[in-house]
């Protein structure tokens, strides 16, 4: 399940560096893989966060460009 759920991003990320959440589900993956570790299982996987979150109107990645999210896919753009 932390597999399936780990990296899945939304258009809104929280958070930097190792504590970035990219979405609720990731948040739920990274919960039950914290928890699974200090029960003393390790479930093996590392946390890989990226740098940019999916789009809201398309899905595709967003890119931080001048200050704001722009889609490259579909021309979004957080800023207008």
């Amino acid at each position: 399940m932390i597999k399936q759920l780990l990296g899945i991003s939304c258009h809104c990320p929280a958070g930097f560096g190792e504590n970035k959440v990219l979405s609720c589900a990731d948040a739920v993956a990274k919960a039950i893989q914290a928890h699974s570790f200090a029960s003393g299982f390790d479930t093996g996987l590392e946390v890989k966060a990226p740098d940019r979150g999916a789009c809201p109107e398309c899905g595709g990645v967003v890119e931080h460009e001048g200050g704001c999210a722009v889609c490259r896919v579909c021309g979004y753009s957080e800023c207008s």
